[in-house]
């Protein structure tokens, strides 16, 4: 069990990897980091504790953070738990990679949500995901 991002890239690179690899810290390893298995909005100490480790992992090669919203733990993070873990990504000129909370009909307001957390962050964030007969790929740029 890896406690560090670092750690984990150690453990790759001592298996072999070719020829490179690169990775995201992910919301869903992330949360339960800083807040277990509870559900609901993140503590005051909670949302110190996840800056501060994404800003860790992506000193240690993360090219960014990816989040499912759409998924727990993924699906009790706020917008403000989100915009102070991609601050972090922002900082350091990374990728935010997020799969949108609604689908199919509801994917517009998805969408949407991405893009105001993009430009809370200035930051861009991108959104890829399928809907009932089609794929549906988007880009928002703040």
């Amino acid at each position: 069990m890896w406690r560090r991002f670092r750690d984990w890239l150690a453990a790759l690179a001592a298996q072999g990897v070719w020829p490179n690899i690169g990775a995201f810290l992910g919301g869903g390893t992330l949360r339960p980091y800083a807040c277990a298995l509870r559900m609901g909005r993140a503590t005051a100490d909670e949302l110190a504790t996840m800056p501060r480790v994404m800003a860790e992992a992506r000193a240690a090669g993360a090219f960014g953070g990816a989040y499912a919203l759409i998924d727990p733990p993924d699906a009790f993070v706020d917008t403000d738990e989100l915009v102070a873990v991609c601050d972090v990504v922002a900082a350091y000129r990374g990728i935010s990679i997020t799969h949108v909370r609604n689908q199919a009909a509801q994917l517009a307001t998805g969408v949407r949500d991405v893009w105001v957390n993009g430009q809370r962050v200035l930051l861009s964030g991108q959104h890829t995901g399928a809907t009932p007969g089609r794929f549906v790929a988007h880009q928002a740029r703040a």
